[in-house]
């Protein structure tokens, strides 16, 4: 598997991180990347277990201390560095659908909390709980890349960093003819302004805080407004101050799913007393509310809708890296460090894995893998894999990792295949 590292310079990210100042006389490299992928496949992964790891590999004794004095901050550094770059693609090339034919990339974003001890509370900070306690979390902000089906960048961070706080890191990488989708913590009115501004496009959920007006500046009615029809679409301008010209898109909900929402809502009013749950509120939950930028002459209401559900996938990979490969199984440790540098392990085992896997997703075979089977297969196989790579058998995985052939159930590619 580390052969995919080949094409990374791992001794200059070594040193631009710190992590290498010189050439290491005991710590080898490559045996250092190596041990740290077992930690995805063992729960009590601890230093001990892994400089009794480097020892036997190295055949040279490497002590618990010594290993704790590398794995710091500069070593956090560089794996992150290591996975920046080399996310791969997560499973079979995506066809470019009709519907996203006018857009350069397409881009999922969204966010995974992590609890964690709360001896790292004062590292990691959380929200209170009912009992007053010190509560630690951690969240990651992840982006995919729809198209080519690949990680396109990633941040760790505390969990009090809200989505809405990094909204803006969206802003380093996105150019002219890109196309983000986003869940409605990301609602930021500058932020749609500078999408308009430098000719890129997003779709939102529409947070009912937010001020709606007409074209002439009047302000809507909305639930007014969204009664007139099932599913509507007009222009209108959001904001008071911002007044940015957008399209509004609304489905109606189904009775039950309408319901459903508003019981979550009233569920989360009664864990956080800062929320006020308005009759307006309440309404508004019979409806999707969605703004775009993006013109009715690129895409009808339904297809804004089509594009939108598309964000599904980052969730269902999220549920992959939690269920599967275990990756909130972190160490209680009191350090910082330590922490981050499991979690970046397991994050840099899953991403060599997928890219080892490459050549076995691109063959031609009747159906496309699905990521949770993947995720499955491999956390129970992966202690063997790193040992003998020749166990990945492409037949294996065809029966055991793709989807499933039901005519009337199609998977998520051949829906994303579908939309036109």
């Amino acid at each position: 598997m580390l052969q995919a590292l080949d094409a990374l310079p791992l001794h200059q990210l070594a040193r631009q991180s710190g992590f290498f100042r010189r050439s290491p006389r005991k710590l080898s490299l490559e045996a250092f990347l190596h041990t740290a992928l077992l930690s995805v496949a063992q729960p009590n992964w601890s230093l001990r277990s892994w400089a009794a790891c480097l020892s036997a590999l190295q055949q040279q004794l490497f002590s618990k201390q010594a290993l704790h004095k590398r794995c710091q901050s500069r070593a956090v550094d560089f794996l992150q560095a290591l996975i920046a770059g080399h996310l791969g693609r997560v499973c079979s090339r995506a066809a470019r659908p009709a519907l996203f034919a006018d857009f350069t990339r397409v881009f999922l974003q969204d966010s995974t909390t992590l609890s964690l001890h709360r001896t790292l509370a004062a590292h990691f900070p959380a929200s209170g709980n009912q009992s007053h306690q010190p509560s630690a979390g951690l969240k990651i902000q992840a982006v995919f890349e729809l198209l080519t089906q690949r990680w396109f960048a990633f941040q760790l961070g505390p969990f009090t960093r809200t989505d809405q706080q990094a909204a803006a890191d969206c802003l380093d990488w996105i150019k002219p003819g890109d196309l983000l989708l986003r869940d409605l913590g990301y609602a930021v009115l500058p932020i749609w302004q500078e999408f308009l501004n430098r000719g890129a496009y997003f779709v939102s959920r529409l947070r009912s805080d937010i001020a709606i007006f007409d074209q002439k500046g009047q302000t809507l009615d909305l639930i007014a407004l969204l009664q007139a029809s099932s599913l509507s679409s007009t222009q209108v301008k959001v904001g008071h101050s911002e007044q940015i010209p957008l399209r509004l898109v609304a489905l109606k909900l189904p009775p039950n799913l309408a319901a459903q929402r508003r019981r979550r809502a009233r569920a989360n009013a009664k864990r956080d007393r800062r929320l006020r749950l308005t009759r307006r509120y309440l309404k508004l939950q019979d409806w999707t509310l969605l703004v775009t930028n993006v013109e009715q002459k690129t895409w009808s209401d339904q297809q804004v809708l089509e594009a939108y559900q598309c964000r599904w996938q980052i969730e269902v990979l999220f549920k992959a890296w939690k269920s599967h490969f275990q990756i909130h199984h972190l160490p209680s440790t009191a350090n910082p460090e330590q922490l981050l540098l499991t979690l970046c392990c397991k994050l840099l085992a899953i991403a060599l894995l997928q890219q080892f896997l490459l050549p076995v997703w691109d063959q031609p075979l009747h159906c496309p893998f699905s990521p949770l089977r993947l995720a499955a297969y491999f956390a129970f196989l992966l202690p063997l894999i790193l040992l003998l790579p020749e166990l990945i058998d492409s037949s294996q995985l065809a029966y055991f990792c793709r989807y499933d052939k039901r005519p009337s159930r199609p998977n998520f590619f051949e829906k994303l295949a579908s939309l036109g």
